[in-house]
């Protein structure tokens, strides 16, 4: 049997959210190996608290990796050497990341289309492809 316990509030001390780190401009080739990166400033004007990631590729997914750098000291917040499909979910931290304002994130995705006949682009279908990281976040 599954339960799910609510707990239900008018407000909150800290609201939670995912912030989508999402590159949507694929336009994958067919037959290689092509690697997509996307580098953007950090989203907030003050501190946040990253307290864990869901990464989200498709078929053609091969790899997915999500970098912060703050004063020039780069820290993995995932890496997924080995992506599968069926392999998706939250995954927390044990201690939550700070993430400053002027820090900067990398998200790499390496996708194989050597199997395709016809360009892969972004989408909701399987047959598409993501590069995508939801961040469970807070003000820090």
């Amino acid at each position: 049997r599954t339960t799910v316990a609510l707990q239900l509030a008018d407000n909150v001390d800290i609201p939670a959210q995912f912030t989508r780190l999402s590159n949507s401009d694929l336009d994958l080739p067919p037959g290689e190996v092509t690697t997509v990166n996307m580098e953007v400033p950090a989203p907030n004007a003050t501190d946040a608290l990253i307290w864990g990631v869901i990464p989200h590729m498709h078929q053609t997914g091969e790899s997915l990796q999500l970098s912060v750098t703050t004063d020039g000291v780069e820290e993995c917040l995932v890496d997924v050497p080995s992506w599968n499909f069926m392999w998706q979910g939250l995954f927390l931290y044990k201690n939550p990341v700070l993430i400053p304002p002027g820090s900067d994130l990398r998200l790499t995705c390496v996708y194989d289309t050597t199997g395709r006949e016809d360009a892969t682009t972004f989408g909701e279908g399987s047959a598409d492809e993501m590069c995508m990281v939801f961040a469970y976040t807070t003000a820090g």
